[in-house]
């Protein structure tokens, strides 16, 4: 588990010793307890490893508490209460048990992998207009090599076109149910995804597509990210383009729409955007 400077700096002034070697003695000590008696735990039935990675935390932590859920992913928080064998004095056990236990509300609150469902709620639909550079032509392949540009988009008359990163939570978070839209999209609309850094974190990305469920074409975004989408500060973002590249209407930022009516909510989007091309 990745500790920020602040938390051990936290750690380390519990410790108010004129001593140097005493101190650092001590910080030994805490690091030691902190490594050994919190971590987290990620689980996907999908992925055997995350499987066989949880029995062996098992074995090794007394408390094993769900944190949250997303999808067929499970995190969770591991902790131990023994802290016999770091043969802790009587001033130091009850400063390592309450940082400990710091650590623990940290994790449970603020160091989720995922965000809350009601991120949905919190952001709704935003719109705005961004440019295409080199005049959008969209040359690129997908995540299989498969060649991908203009005449993939003349092929349809609207192709809707989500962007995202493999470091981005709200964009995995979306995906499911990007899914089942791109299961409910008219016959004469596309819809493919850009991961803008695809190539870079290929594997990343693939795991990412895979545990969540999705069928649609992903294009690598690498090189898309420094030209034709050179505008898109923040992912996700959600582009509508017509059979020539153009950009139909603004850009939707962040989320799309809470989980609730999302399949609805983006085929009512989706018809906005037929209905100014008149399709």
């Amino acid at each position: 588990m990745y500790l920020p400077e602040s938390v051990k700096d936290l750690a380390f002034s519990m410790f108010d010793m004129t001593d140097e070697a005493e101190y650092y003695a001590a910080q030994e000590k805490v690091l030691e307890a902190l490594f050994t008696l919190v971590t987290t735990l990620r689980t996907n039935p999908e992925l055997p490893e995350t499987i066989e990675g949880e029995a062996k935390i098992r074995e090794e932590f007394e408390h094993v508490e769900l944190i949250t859920k997303n999808g067929e992913d499970a995190i969770y928080v591991c902790y131990n209460t023994n802290y016999d064998k770091f043969n802790l004095s009587e001033e130091e056990l009850p400063k390592v048990e309450y940082f400990v236990n710091q650590v623990l509300e940290i994790v449970k609150e603020n160091l989720m992998l995922f965000p809350p469902m009601d991120y949905f709620e919190y952001h709704g639909v935003s719109e705005e207009a961004i440019e295409l550079g080199h005049g959008g032509d969209f040359a690129s392949e997908d995540m299989y090599g498969n060649p991908f540009g203009a005449i993939d988009l003349a092929m349809y008359d609207l192709t809707m076109m989500n962007i995202w990163s493999t470091g981005c939570n709200p964009c995995i978070e979306e995906m499911p149910d990007l899914q089942k839209l791109y299961e409910a999209i008219p016959e004469r609309v596309n819809f493919v995804s850009v991961c803008l850094d695809g190539e870079k974190e290929y594997d990343l990305a693939m795991e990412i597509l895979k545990v969540q469920g999705c069928t649609f074409q992903t294009l690598k975004g690498d090189q898309l990210a420094e030209n034709v989408l050179s505008t898109v500060l923040g992912t996700p973002t959600t582009i509508f383009l017509d059979s020539k590249g153009q950009l139909v209407g603004n850009a939707i930022v962040s989320a799309i729409w809470k989980s609730d009516g999302f399949v609805e909510k983006g085929l009512e989007i989706i018809q906005e955007r037929l209905d100014m091309i008149g399709k």
